[in-house]
C-alpha cells in the first residue's frame, strides 16, 4: 500500500481528514505519517517512515518503518481503531 491508496481507503471508510496528516509537520491532536531521508557517512541515503500521535508537543507511540507499505498499514489500523472508540 502507498499513501495514495491509504487516502482512498480512509475516505471510503469515512475517516475524518482532520484526524491525520501526511505533510511531515507535527500537528496537534493528529496521527502523523512522516517520511524522512537520512544519510549515512558513506553518502548512501535511506528512507524512514514514522507513524505517531502528536499532542501537546509530544510524539506518542512512535513507530519507525523502512517500508511505506508497513507504515500505511499501521496508520490505517490506528485511524480505524481511533474512529471506533
Amino acid at each position: 500500500m502507498i499513501i495514495q491508496e491509504l487516502i482512498k481507503i480512509l475516505k471510503e471508510k469515512g475517516v475524518n481528514d482532520k484526524l491525520y496528516t501526511f505533510d511531515g509537520a507535527s500537528q496537534e491532536d493528529k496521527i502523523v505519517l512522516q517520511l524522512s531521508t537520512n544519510h549515512y557517512a558513506n553518502n548512501n541515503d535511506y528512507k524512514e517512515w514514522r507513524v505517531f500521535y502528536f499532542e501537546r508537543g509530544v510524539r506518542y507511540d512512535e513507530k519507525v518503518y523502512f517500508s511505506e507499505n508497513e507504515a500505511c498499514i499501521d496508520m490505517l489500523n490506528r485511524l480505524i481503531h481511533y474512529k471506533t472508540h
